[in-house]
């Protein structure tokens, strides 16, 4: 990801661990606007964030490409990726 952060440094880009990510969208999932991961991270992620708001079939989300996870909100117009 480093990579990525000198390609656009305009875009804030902070590292966490997976543990304290899950626990931050419990608390206060309003300050993340994009989230990008290892693929086993984005499925965790995106489940507990399901579960958040009523269970998995409430949340509109996708697997797209071969390695690439993919997950939209479209009520916030929010994406979630990673490769």
């Amino acid at each position: 990801m480093p990579a990525v952060k000198e390609k656009y440094p305009n875009i804030e880009y902070q590292e966490v661990i997976v543990d304290n990510a899950c626990m931050q969208l419990v608390k206060n999932p309003a300050q993340f606007d994009v989230l990008v991961m290892p693929n086993l991270y984005g499925d965790i992620i995106s489940d507990l964030c399901a579960g958040l708001v009523g269970g998995l079939g409430l949340t509109p989300s996708a697997n797209i490409g071969e390695s690439p996870f993919l997950a939209i909100d479209a009520r916030q117009k929010s994406m979630t990726a990673s490769s």
